[in-house]
């Protein structure tokens, strides 16, 4: 599009109004105000583009270079150049190139270096920490087993054994702490079978539902029909109970804890790690709360391993480690949002079994079986 000292549209190509998305009325009425608040109305930062606009009209010599995001995506590059008749500058040229498809490339680029930095980073910790524990492991066993000896060869009303109870449970407690460590280093796939995802959100909230603050209110939220999957149960139970004890300490004031199913297909969108492409319909089991939220530097680090934001002795900085890489070993994907003051929101994508719906019964498939006390970090 060309203007002239003043802004007043010259001339133009249908290209431009094509990429713009003017309607005939508007470009037709000349009315450059009209025009120009048509096109700002379409951007993310409509002020910083008229400011720009407005500069260079005060700089008829200058130059300009820059990129335009639009609120629907898009993104353009924006040229600007001096029109000269001769050696007189009468007007300016603008033009504009839609390099979307370039944008996303790079984005999607890099958003699987990312993931694969975090992949490799996990199993070089796992595979480290995997050494660690099993060493560690073993020195447990004769703490553990000796002073269970003591202990049963003292009287009940002896002060040691008070003492000895505590040594028992921290040395259960480190216990504990390496399994998770084991865990999360072998990365097991457990045994899949064919379940409702439905039958294991209720499941864990019903649990949920004896464990959290009073103040804290849980909602489930379930589409109709949600076609089964192939998983493991009590995983997917660890991953629901990691991400909601999580929440509830999130709302140490109270808030509101939502776990929905629903199930979607195509691009990843607003995750702060994944924006991948999801092919074929996925289950998105979503935990949401309405918690302290998090800064984007501390959403950049939540799947590293031994990574927390707790107290000292609250959390050990395994339990979100431990779920992406159960969702990952059930071929899903697992994004996060959050914004501070707000809250968080996890979305699980687990790809469905298709040609399969809820409404077909599963049997034998459906038990959550735990040998063991829940720790989740």
């Amino acid at each position: 599009i060309v203007v002239d000292l003043k802004g007043k549209i010259v001339s133009f190509n249908q290209k431009f109004l094509q990429m713009w998305r003017i309607p005939e009325p508007v470009i037709a009425s000349r009315d450059d105000d009209k025009v120009l608040a048509f096109v700002a109305d379409q951007l993310k930062d409509p002020d910083g583009f008229l400011q720009k606009v407005k500069d260079l009209y005060h700089q008829p010599s200058a130059e300009s270079f820059d990129q335009l995001e639009f609120k629907d995506g898009r993104c353009f590059e924006r040229y600007s150049l001096p029109q000269r008749m001769g050696s007189e500058i009468v007007g300016r040229v603008w033009s504009f190139r839609d390099v979307t498809d370039r944008k996303r490339a790079e984005s999607g680029r890099m958003q699987l270096e990312e993931q694969l930095r975090l992949s490799q980073k996990l199993e070089t910790i796992g595979t480290l920490a995997a050494g660690i524990a099993h060493d560690f492991n073993n020195l447990l066993v004769p703490v553990i087993g000796y002073t269970e000896l003591a202990d049963s060869d003292i009287d009940p009303d002896n002060p040691s054994h008070e003492h000895l109870s505590e040594v028992l449970k921290a040395a259960y407690r480190a216990k504990s702490l390496v399994g998770q460590i084991l865990a999360f280093s072998r990365q097991q796939s457990g045994e899949n079978r064919l379940i409702h995802l439905e039958t294991v959100v209720r499941e864990a909230a019903r649990l949920l539902k004896s464990t959290l603050a009073p103040d804290i209110i849980l909602e489930t939220r379930f589409v109709p029909n949600l076609p089964p999957l192939h998983a493991d149960a009590t995983q997917l139970h660890q991953i629901l109970m990691n991400l909601c004890v999580n929440a509830s300490q999130a709302m140490r004031l109270g808030g509101k804890l939502v776990i929905s199913v629903a199930t979607t297909s195509g691009e990843i969108s607003n995750c702060c790690v994944c924006g991948s492409q999801l092919f074929g319909k996925h289950l998105d089991l979503a935990v949401a709360d309405t918690g302290h939220g998090m800064d984007p530097l501390t959403l950049r680090r939540i799947f590293d391993p031994f990574f927390t934001t707790k107290p000292v002795g609250e959390g050990t900085g395994l339990g979100l480690a431990v779920t992406h890489g159960i969702v990952a070993h059930h071929g899903g994907h697992i994004c996060v949002t959050s914004e501070v003051g707000v809250g968080t929101t996890f979305h699980v994508y687990l790809p469905a079994v298709a040609g399969l719906s809820d409404g077909r019964p599963i049997t034998n498939t459906e038990k959550i079986l735990i040998s063991a006390p829940l720790h989740v970090s």
